[in-house]
């Protein structure tokens, strides 16, 4: 059956193909019960917008996060709540207690092949510091745990100039891209201070 009711336009069929080479554009949505097949095609997220309904999903591209409405329907959350559920940027972390009395050289993230199968690319490193003291963090690429990268063997040096803050992000790493099978390890200086903390901040490329 198909119709025509003025602005309307409506189709009651047991089953319907349509084929066009331009876009079909509906400006009111798509509501549908059953499943909706991409298979054969890419599926564009919706981008810049606020969702408003639980479920919604949108494509945050000023945080780099993939968004979610997701309240009513979660105990912990008020109703209405956006919620983020991925993130561009990642990072992993550490604090090291007397960093002078530990081995110079140690272990902080394997790229491993099953978990990054295409390495990372860092984009920021913070370092943080326990006093108002000059500290110097050199941040290193390795090919096994004794064997230093002989190509890009620093991925950054970053240093906190004593002044009042007690932390420094570097935005500009000397080597970002590191790849899968490569150890990031850390040299530790000799001086003296209780603790240090970084933070190593990250995303996984496609291929």
């Amino acid at each position: 059956v198909l119709g025509d009711g003025g602005d309307n336009f409506s189709v009651a069929s047991d089953g319907i193909d349509i084929s066009t080479a331009g876009a079909i554009t509906n400006a009111a949505g798509i509501v549908s019960t059953g499943d909706i097949d991409f298979g054969g095609a890419d599926l564009e997220l919706p981008q810049g917008q606020t969702p408003d309904t639980d479920g919604d999903v949108d494509l945050d591209f000023t945080d780099g996060s993939l968004v979610v409405q997701h309240g009513s329907a979660h105990a912990e959350l008020g109703a209405s709540t956006d919620v983020v559920m991925g993130k561009l940027i990642k990072s992993f972390s550490g604090t090291i207690f007397a960093p002078d009395g530990v081995n110079d050289v140690i272990t902080v993230k394997a790229i491993n092949s099953i978990e990054y199968p295409h390495g990372i690319v860092i984009t920021a490193i913070y370092l943080g510091i326990a006093s108002n003291t000059t500290y110097t963090l050199t941040v290193q690429n390795f090919d096994d745990f004794d064997t230093i990268n002989a190509g890009n063997p620093t991925i950054d040096v970053v240093t906190y100039t004593a002044d009042t803050t007690g932390e420094i992000i570097d935005t500009s790493p000397t080597y970002a891209t590191i790849a899968a099978g490569q150890i990031i390890m850390i040299s530790i200086p000799a001086t003296d201070v209780d603790w240090i903390h970084f933070e190593i901040y990250y995303y996984e490329p496609i291929s």
